[in-house]
């Protein structure tokens, strides 16, 4: 029974520690999500205008509506000037001084704009919530991406 019991004790320990060590690191992939993250002042507050970002000699324009912005409330946003070869459009809207979990929404293109709607999940911690929405190509990440923030 000794010769039984000792190997499922070692299986479940090695199981456990196994399955610590995947968490820790599959979580997402982001590092970049801190809440230390140093909240310096935005060039462009997409809560009060539309705000434009340069990539790949584009300018692309990135657009919310309505405004301001309300916390778990149907947001549209929108991409214009982006002149890409998606295989399937998507973003990526994450917070970069808090974790709130990952919105992944796909985007629908009509007449050259890039359009999606969403919901803002809310952070009772934070007075400011910095948000970065992250264009990718199915699973892919562009590099193109804005930041914003949510006042509480």
């Amino acid at each position: 029974m000794k010769t039984f019991i000792i190997p499922v004790i070692i299986s479940i320990i090695v199981g456990a520690a196994a399955a610590f060590i995947y968490i820790q690191f599959s979580s997402d992939s982001r590092t970049d999500v801190s809440r230390d993250y140093d909240l310096v002042p935005l060039k462009c507050d997409l809560m009060k205008k539309k705000c434009t970002k340069e990539f790949n000699g584009q300018t692309v324009t990135f657009d919310m509506t309505p405004r301001p912005v309300e916390i778990m409330a149907e947001t549209t946003i929108s991409l214009s000037g982006l002149n890409y070869d998606f295989y399937d459009a998507k973003i990526r809207i994450f917070g970069l001084n808090m974790d709130m979990g990952t919105i992944i929404a796909s985007l629908v293109e009509k007449d050259n704009i890039y359009i999606t709607k969403v919901a803002l999940s809310a952070c009772l911690v934070e007075d400011v919530m910095r948000y970065r929405i992250a264009v990718y190509d199915g699973n892919e990440p562009t590099g193109l991406y804005i930041d914003f923030d949510v006042p509480r």
